[in-house]
């Protein structure tokens, strides 16, 4: 799980900074004193959605366990709060008071949630590609 959200955050990192002109257009490029290499991975995924790279069909304030059922930009919250749970133990300890936490010790009990992560980090991976296949793509030529 750890080494998925170290994939993802490279990934959006990459695609981010391939996307530097397109964001700065946008104005959702970072100022000079936050600059994103020092991002977090919960700040590079609002990234990808405010970018439309990872589009949302919930509200923000949706219940991790409900974002499964959303589009990829709302499923990557659970992606999130998962990661965070296994890489710092406040956000754990946080989990265990609020919902159903994972049982990180019980691999077999892990393995669901396991493919769940896998699965939204290949349909992120797959949105992101589509976002870097369009920016390596040249503008088709203007016909008379």
């Amino acid at each position: 799980m750890v080494m998925l959200g170290c994939s993802v955050e490279a990934g959006l990192l990459a695609t981010a900074c391939a996307c530097e002109e397109e964001l700065k257009a946008a104005g959702l490029w970072p100022s000079d004193s936050d600059p994103i290499t020092r991002w977090e991975l919960g700040k590079l995924l609002e990234l990808g959605r405010k970018a439309s790279w990872l589009p949302t069909s919930l509200p923000k304030n949706t219940d991790m366990f409900s974002s499964l059922e959303g589009e990829v930009g709302d499923a990557v919250r659970f992606f999130l709060r998962i990661r965070n749970a296994s890489v710092h133990p406040g956000n754990y300890v946080r989990i265990v008071a609020e919902e159903d936490a994972p049982d990180f010790r019980n691999s077999a009990a892990m393995k669901p949630t396991y493919d769940v992560l896998q699965g939204i980090s290949g349909v992120l991976f797959e949105r992101l590609r589509t976002v870097m296949t369009t920016l390596a793509s040249p503008p088709a030529p203007a016909t008379s």
